[in-house]
């Protein structure tokens, strides 16, 4: 996965609620340069939830720093069972399954896939937050 230029493609974080779940849409890249700085949108942006969803179709590229976003997230919205799911697809969906987040994530190829898997109580996954 080669980064994309990032004056080229600036992130960006929209959401919409439905039924108790935030769906959050980024684009662009998230990364190094501009981790602090999404996750300061995340904060501002989210409402309390029984679930969580993180579309990155239209993400271009992310690194580490952007991978760890997600399991902090995570982490600080944590419950008794799972709450948050990535929709991914392409070479992303194959840097998260490298980096072992579909044990930790259900990971699925539309929204309204991930929105029917929290409302079906799917996704435990094999690791806990707490042990990746």
């Amino acid at each position: 996965m080669t980064k994309p230029n990032a004056d080229q493609n600036p992130f960006t974080i929209t959401n919409e609620q439905q039924d108790g779940i935030q769906i959050f849409r980024l684009t662009g890249t998230v990364g190094y340069g501009n981790v602090q700085q999404a996750k300061t949108v995340l904060r501002e942006q989210q409402i309390k939830a029984r679930y969580y969803v993180f579309d990155l179709l239209e993400l271009a590229w992310i690194d580490s720093t952007g991978l760890g976003m997600l399991i902090s997230f995570a982490k600080e919205v944590r419950t008794d069972r799972p709450n948050v799911a990535i929709v991914v697809g392409g070479e992303l969906r194959e840097l998260l399954e490298m980096a072992k987040l579909d044990l930790v994530f259900p990971l699925y190829s539309a929204a309204a896939e991930a929105v029917n898997g929290a409302n079906t109580d799917e996704g435990d996954r094999p690791l806990p937050l707490d042990k990746y």
